[in-house]
């Protein structure tokens, strides 16, 4: 049975950030099911009225985990509030305190987790990316993307722009692009620690169309560039802290310690298969529609 749910999306649409890429990407989906739905800020829910809805799906990072008080205003029109999330909880002990002494009103009726997770109120749902706006467009160039530098995580960041100065030097048409405080630079190898500088995702795609090899430089928890680039053809070379190996399995990479086995081509179109498996359109409707129909009618 296919549960066609009343939906709210509770979020933002800026384009150069994490939340308004996820907002496009879970409305994509959602048309690519046939489902209707509505989109508001959390800001507007204040004054709105929001009876009607079966389902408010909080679009972002943890939306309504950091709003209790918008969730308990969400359960008094009878609605079911689902957040989407990395796993149902951090792993931060504080925040995991905080949640367990909240009242149930104040707490999310159900999870859909970018991880596999145990808790019987969560649904696997993944990740999905754009991919309408990724896709192979490489040139004569052997182009790297080195990631961004990221405060309070371990880095390694002029590790990497260090290596890549000694390929660049040693084999001809090489581009290395690295995210700095400056933009996104060519053939800078010198780490900026700080802020880094955003784009729409528009325009990074551009950048991501012609990439061959993705370094990330900090540990995280879900890796969405690496699946975006692996979309483009990309292939992600990283270490072992780097991603979660639940994540690594899903995409195009190969794993380093220390010194990076640079490799001479990638297969673009295995790359890019292997990620639209796992984060393409479908892929991503597909889990969305099997969590929604897990949580059912309200009846």
């Amino acid at each position: 049975m296919i549960y066609i749910p009343r939906l709210l999306l509770i979020g933002y649409s800026s384009h150069n950030k994490y939340s308004g890429v996820f907002m496009r990407n879970v409305q994509r989906a959602l048309t690519s099911l046939g489902l209707e739905y509505d989109v508001m800020s959390p800001e507007a829910c204040e004054g709105a009225d929001l009876a009607g809805y079966d389902l408010f799906l909080g679009v972002g990072d943890e939306l309504f985990r950091r709003r209790p008080e918008l969730v308990a205003k969400l359960h008094e029109t009878g609605g079911k509030v689902v957040d989407f999330r990395t796993k149902y909880l951090p792993h931060k002990l504080k925040v995991r305190l905080a949640h367990f002494l909240q009242k149930p009103s104040m707490r999310a009726d159900y999870v859909l987790t970018h991880m596999q997770d145990r808790c019987s109120r969560c649904f696997y749902v993944g990740q999905g990316v754009n991919d309408d706006l990724l896709y192979p467009e490489h040139d004569d160039y052997f182009t790297i993307f080195v990631d961004h530098w990221m405060p309070r995580r371990r880095e390694c960041v002029q590790e990497i722009l260090d290596q890549c100065r000694q390929l660049y030097e040693s084999r001809e048409k090489v581009r290395v692009w690295y995210q700095s405080a400056h933009g996104i630079v060519e053939n800078d190898f010198t780490a900026t620690p700080g802020d880094y500088r955003t784009y729409p995702f528009e325009e990074l795609a551009t950048f991501y169309r012609k990439t061959h090899l993705f370094l990330p430089t900090h540990r995280e928890t879900q890796g969405v560039v690496a699946a975006e680039i692996g979309m483009c053809g990309g292939l992600t070379l990283l270490q072992p802290w780097m991603y979660p190996k639940e994540r690594r399995l899903e995409l195009p990479h190969r794993l380093y310690r220390g010194k990076i086995a640079w490799p001479g081509s990638v297969d673009i179109e295995a790359n890019r298969a292997m990620a639209r498996k796992h984060f393409g359109l479908d892929a991503f409707a597909a889990r969305l529609q099997d969590a929604f129909n897990r949580i059912g009618p309200l009846g």
